[in-house]
């Protein structure tokens, strides 16, 4: 979702600058690579609880943490590797499941 050549131009006409995520936080390629793994697990995640009909409640209970904790995962937000994992493996995913959503193939 970016801009147009016309939205560019206005913001740069008032003196503001265009970058993206990337640059503005110098990121580098494995850093925007663990990124868009940890979001599309945490998407995943969200999309399976859903679909077995579990509450964000219920999902922390079964991986024995508090609620607090599940929008962050399933947004791609500030989680830890094991809670992200968990929290895949919960939802009643597999590890090669868990493959084939960070290689974008699921």
């Amino acid at each position: 979702m970016g801009l147009t050549d016309e939205e560019r131009a206005k913001i740069e006409a008032k003196g503001g600058v265009v970058t993206t995520v990337r640059e503005f936080l110098g990121l580098d390629d494995l850093d925007m690579q663990v990124i868009e793994a940890r979001i599309r697990v945490g998407r995943e995640v969200k999309r399976r609880r859903e679909a077995a009909k579990l509450s964000q409640s219920d999902l922390a209970d079964r991986m024995g943490v508090s609620r607090t904790r599940i929008p962050a995962i399933e947004s791609g937000g500030k989680a830890s590797l094991d809670a992200v994992v968990s929290a895949f493996l919960a939802t009643g995913g597999g590890l090669n499941d868990l493959g084939a959503v960070i290689a974008g193939k699921a």
